[in-house]
């Protein structure tokens, strides 16, 4: 029999929305970061790093004031979690991928006849083309 419901909570899950406007709503009441923490089950540290990405600095009657936005680090962190994304295959040379794939086809990285292990194939070829993108090793 599987279960689908599980009465343990999720750890080290990312912020909601929802979750950020709290903060935004408790910060204005004043509430200290340890209180927050503990309102919303989560780790001080969560709630440090959250109000240092969605702080911004106004100008108010003619003073720089420091305000955490729940809508400036839900932006902040769509835009940091966009550009964390893996680029795959095509952020490096199709060059590349050819020829490696080539070269294992051939039998190059296996048997008695092998001249290479991948690291230095890898190696040598940003040797011979140091103006392309390649990825390193322990990508391939």
């Amino acid at each position: 029999m599987s279960h689908t419901h599980f009465n343990t909570k999720k750890s080290k899950g990312h912020l909601k929305f929802t979750e950020r406007e709290l903060i935004e709503q408790w910060l204005k009441e004043d509430k200290k970061q340890a209180e927050i923490a503990r309102l919303l089950g989560r780790n001080k540290s969560t709630i440090s790093r959250e109000i240092k990405r969605g702080t911004v600095v106004q100008i108010s009657q003619g003073k720089k004031v420091e305000k955490y936005l729940a809508d400036f680090g839900e932006v902040t962190y769509l835009k940091n979690r966009q550009r964390s994304q893996s680029k795959g295959m095509q952020a490096y040379s199709g060059r590349f991928w050819y020829k490696l794939k080539k070269a294992h086809h051939n039998g190059v990285f296996k048997g008695k006849e092998r001249t290479h292990n991948i690291k230095t194939f890898v190696m040598s070829y940003v040797l011979k083309h140091p103006k392309e993108r390649v990825p390193c090793f322990k990508t391939v």
